[in-house]
């Protein structure tokens, strides 16, 4: 055993001897013979300096020797896979840390990147929200998105009238005649049946055929109506009959009636 070196364990003291070949068998970790703990045998190599062979035998028996060899070496693979050098628990329990670290963070950005939809949807809604709001006039014209309009006016307010203060004006004495060229004049007259005055509407004009389908609508703003009349403030009084007439386009072999809708106007 011409590489033959000496180990102390760091536990009980014991001295054994080992080889160059024992010592990179499992990286150097053996267990103790004597007080059976684990250590590092590479990190406790010691020489005896001016010590015969003779006098080296004497301090280590051969019995203990021989039993220090087989407890140090025989079990070596079954007792270190399980409890590993420190350095390797270091090792792993910072790689656990640094696992834990990058869980955390990729957490936190996929988190970050859910969030981004849902913002970008509520946006769009709020901006949505906006532009209806701002707009309550120009939805009016559309008598399908009158509740919608009345909803909004009577939570934000709005600055023109809403469909229902139109439900108080009636027309009768309507009358269609061809003009030729697929024009038609609508004769009616417009009448305020409430107590309060009420500002001239927008007139909704829905031409029907024979069945009663409409065939083509149009819309007649105040301006366009009550060119002639004397009516500058655009106020309807209460109780005050007003005679209109509209020209509008249309096929005059088709059209056999029309319906009219009074909606807020544009102005």
């Amino acid at each position: 055993m011409m590489d033959a070196q000496l180990t102390r364990c760091p536990h009980c003291q014991a001295c054994f001897s080992v080889t160059e070949s024992e010592l990179s068998y499992a990286y150097g970790v053996a267990r103790c013979g004597a007080c059976l703990k684990i250590f590092n045998a590479s990190h406790h190599l010691f020489v005896l300096e001016c010590v015969d062979e003779t006098s080296l035998n004497s301090s280590i028996s051969p019995s203990h020797n021989h039993r220090a060899d087989k407890d140090l070496f025989g079990d070596v693979e079954e007792t270190v896979s399980p409890a590993g050098p420190p350095e390797l628990h270091l090792a792993d329990e910072h790689h656990d840390t640094e696992l834990s670290s990058t869980d955390g963070e990729e957490k936190r950005s996929l988190m970050e990147q859910s969030w981004v939809p849902v913002a970008m949807g509520l946006s769009l809604l709020v901006l949505v929200i906006l532009v209806i709001v701002g707009n309550t006039r120009m939805l009016s014209q559309h008598p399908s998105m009158s509740a919608l309009v009345d909803g909004i006016c009577a939570v934000t307010g709005c600055d023109h009238p809403v469909m229902s203060d139109f439900d108080q004006l009636s027309y009768g004495q309507e009358g269609i005649i061809p003009e030729g060229n697929n024009t038609l004049q609508i004769d009616f007259v417009l009448e305020n049946k409430g107590q309060m005055t009420v500002p001239f509407p927008a007139i909704l004009v829905e031409l029907k055929d024979a069945t009663g389908s409409v065939v083509t609508e149009y819309i007649a703003q105040p301006e366009e109506y009550l060119a002639e009349m004397p009516f500058a403030d655009h106020q309807l009084p209460s109780e005050l009959p007003v005679a209109v007439t509209l020209t509008v386009k249309g096929d005059e072999n088709l059209i056999e009636s029309f319906r009219l809708v009074f909606i807020p106007s544009l102005n």
